[in-house]
Parts: C-alpha cells; structure tokens; sequence
C-alpha cells in the first residue's frame, strides 16, 4: 500500500512538473487541471490524471500515425472529447 501511494506520488510530481509534449503542437480549449479541488488528493484525482495520462499517450499515437491534415484535426477532437 505504502509504495503504491509512492510511487502514485511521484508519478503526480512527475506530471505537474513538466509540460506535456502532445500540447505543445497546438492550442486546445482543454483545461486540464494541475491540482485538485480543494487539495483533496484521493481516488477521484488519481482516476482523473489517469485517464489524462491515458488520453495523452492516445492523443501522441493518433498524431504519429496522422497522414494528413483531416486525421490531425480528428485526433484533436477525440481529445477534447
């Protein structure tokens, strides 16, 4: 228990700390958040940044196999989603 929060935390300190690289290409209207609600740090933060995490590996997949403009727009739009 003890090192799965460990190692939960430092994932999180891992996140915050750097920029994530699939939202440096272009601008989206996702407000991701950094910190949770109220400083509360319990399942719903840890569900919420992993199903961040999990959208921004989706998000660099579609993009590298994106062989065009309309594929690139697409995988923008199923992020925000």
């Amino acid at each position: 228990m003890r090192t799965t929060f460990l190692t939960t935390s430092f994932a999180v300190i891992a996140i915050t700390a750097t920029p994530l690289a699939a939202h440096v290409s272009q601008q989206s209207e996702v407000d991701i958040r950094e910190e949770p609600i109220a400083g509360q740090y319990n399942k719903h933060w840890y569900n919420y940044l992993a199903d961040i995490l999990e959208a921004d590996k989706e998000l660099k997949s579609d993009l590298r196999r994106a062989t065009d403009a309309e594929d690139t727009r697409e995988a923008w739009e199923e992020y925000e989603n």
